[in-house]
């Protein structure tokens, strides 16, 4: 991950467990960690509710504040800064995303009158064009001794993914496994497709070994293997992050199209027991 983590911060607990893993990973791999809090426009806003506002704004505050100085306790000589930007909340985090590099989210905000990092970090994750790092709730204690998981989809270009994986790899001095999981052909495709091997049958001409020997070139200090899975993604990467200590999935870019997600990367996060990386791609 390029310097800094920076964590979006609400106020939330969900925000502050974000943190403290960036800590963790920023310990681990000798990066900084900046505390982000992005303060909605209150100008236009009614009497009551800009006041409202305003006592949520400063317990966010406080809580960022906290949160800091809880980072620099737990992990000295950890660089650990704060800041704070207004705007609108996906578009503020989004543009932060693109000038950092990696932008770390909490999958769960406070309420409606602060950010609710529940749909800004999805939101965020399907427009960004650098790497966001989710972490669902449970995820922020996930042990960084752990292999990096990266699932790779052979319809792309999973190059971008994969060498992100292997940096991330690399940093904490652990294994990466590459993950291809494969839908089963229907009756009709595998009767036109008798003794296809799997890529085949999906039209492809790449296999996964080929595609990660490629990236690990560059990588050969991290040990890593390949592994074919055959199945639904949505089923089979949930149970995969039990041991592992970051799991790293593609987005592929949509533009002029409205950026999507698509629907993995939504259900893993809701199931995973790891922090996920998005990593945008073609």
């Amino acid at each position: 991950m390029r310097l800094p983590l920076t964590v979006a911060m609400d106020g939330s607990e969900t925000a502050a467990a974000a943190a403290h893993w960036a800590g963790a990973m920023a310990e681990a791999s000798g990066d900084v960690v900046r505390l982000l809090h992005v303060r909605p426009r209150l100008d236009q806003s009614p009497g009551p509710v800009r006041s409202r506002q305003l006592d949520i704004e400063l317990q966010a505050m406080n809580e960022m504040a906290r949160t800091a100085d809880q980072l620099r306790r737990t992990h000295p000589g950890l660089s650990v800064d704060t800041a704070v930007e207004e705007g609108g909340v996906a578009n503020v985090l989004c543009r932060a995303a693109d000038r950092v590099g990696t932008l770390v989210l909490g999958t769960r905000g406070a309420g409606p009158a602060a950010l609710v990092l529940g749909s800004v970090a999805l939101a965020v994750a399907s427009r960004s064009d650098s790497p966001v790092v989710l972490v669902p709730p449970g995820a922020a204690e996930t042990p960084l001794d752990r292999e990096v998981v990266v699932g790779v989809d052979l319809k792309g270009d999973g190059g971008p993914v994969l060498t992100y994986g292997f940096e991330q790899a690399k940093r904490l001095g652990v294994g990466l496994r590459a993950v291809h999981v494969w839908r089963p052909p229907t009756p009709l495709s595998a009767a036109v497709h008798v003794g296809a091997e799997p890529h085949r049958l999906e039209g492809k001409d790449r296999v996964l070994s080929t595609e990660l020997a490629a990236v690990q070139a560059f990588f050969s200090d991290v040990e890593a293997v390949s592994q074919e899975i055959r199945g639904v993604p949505t089923q089979e990467l949930p149970p995969i992050t039990d041991k592992a200590s970051l799991l790293v999935l593609g987005r592929r870019r949509a533009r002029p199209r409205p950026a999507v997600l698509g629907p993995v990367v939504p259900v893993v996060v809701g199931r995973a027991a790891c922090p996920i990386a998005v990593v945008p791609h073609q």
